[in-house]
């Protein structure tokens, strides 16, 4: 049986969300920037035999495409929020994202959310500060569902998806995993599976 889960990955222009989905999927970083328009990433995995699909949605940091953006809000299965911790214009931008998804979906409540705050290396130029980003998220129902990640380097990548799949599993949406698939490693929840990723243009 296969199963499928769509992730809508959100958050302003040059936050780094394509990089943190290369460095997870594929372990590349680029300090080239392109600007994404819209592309999909699929991570095509066997867990104990049992075939599964995430789709990852890339979205565009531009304003310029809303009805694209609200398109995908309303597809999602999951979203993850990123912003920059030497932007603090960025985390405003997570903030009026997820009040847009409030809105705009009466069941966001069932929709697991992971709030990335990246560019872990660049700790000198810190303008939101762990605390700060922690509260509102702690405030806004994502209890224990944000982590400061470094794509360049990365620092807590791995972790940060684990955490995103777990809470899948736990809103048992479309059941991509149960707990026996699940071990743990130490301190790091880890998903025994194969990759292949594909990243599809057009």
């Amino acid at each position: 049986m296969e199963h499928k889960q769509l992730v809508v990955v959100l958050g302003s222009g040059m936050v780094g969300k394509t990089s943190i989905l290369c460095k997870y999927l594929n372990g590349t970083f680029s300090h080239k920037y392109t600007q994404t328009v819209e592309d999909m990433f699929l991570l095509d995995g066997c867990i104990d035999g049992e075939r599964f699909i995430i789709e990852f949605l890339d979205t565009s940091g531009s304003i310029e495409f809303p009805a694209m953006r609200r398109l995908a809000i309303q597809k999602a299965n999951a979203f993850v929020l990123v912003f920059a911790i030497d932007s603090k214009e960025s985390f405003a931008e997570v903030k009026r994202t997820w009040r847009e998804i409030k809105t705009s979906r009466n069941d966001q409540k069932d929709a697991p959310c992971i709030v990335i705050g990246n560019k872990l290396d660049r700790e000198n130029y810190r303008e939101v500060e762990y605390f700060e980003a922690l509260n509102w998220v702690d405030n806004n129902g994502l209890e224990g569902m944000m982590q400061e990640v470094s794509s360049e380097t990365g620092e807590n990548i791995d972790n940060i998806f684990a955490k995103l799949f777990k809470q899948i599993n736990a809103f048992k949406r479309d059941k991509i995993a149960t707990t026996s698939l699940i071990t743990r490693l130490g301190s790091c929840l880890c998903f025994r599976k194969e990759r292949k990723v594909y990243k599809v243009v057009g």
